[in-house]
């Protein structure tokens, strides 16, 4: 079987300081981790369990289907008093 190369987004939570990864081509992969290192680990591991549920025809057609993506900046309102 030839690779996949799949996207994921990453944001850090800046509560907890944990890593969050989610792939949004493939529904349900996403994880979090402490470290990045362990977070590409865990996001691996996610997408392999994912494709192994998934049907041959669905990985198939994952090929061609193109996601968007964007990115944006929003300043927060800070209320003074």
């Amino acid at each position: 079987m030839r690779n996949i190369q799949f996207t994921a987004h990453i944001e850090q939570d800046p509560e907890s300081g944990l890593y969050i990864g989610i792939v949004p081509s493939i529904q349900g992969a996403h994880t979090q981790a402490k470290s990045l290192d362990e977070l590409q680990a865990n996001l691996k591991e996610v997408v392999e369990l994912c494709l192994e549920e998934m049907s041959d025809d669905d990985i198939k057609r994952m090929k061609y289907k193109r996601y968007r993506t964007s990115s944006f900046a929003l300043r927060p309102k800070i209320e003074t008093t």
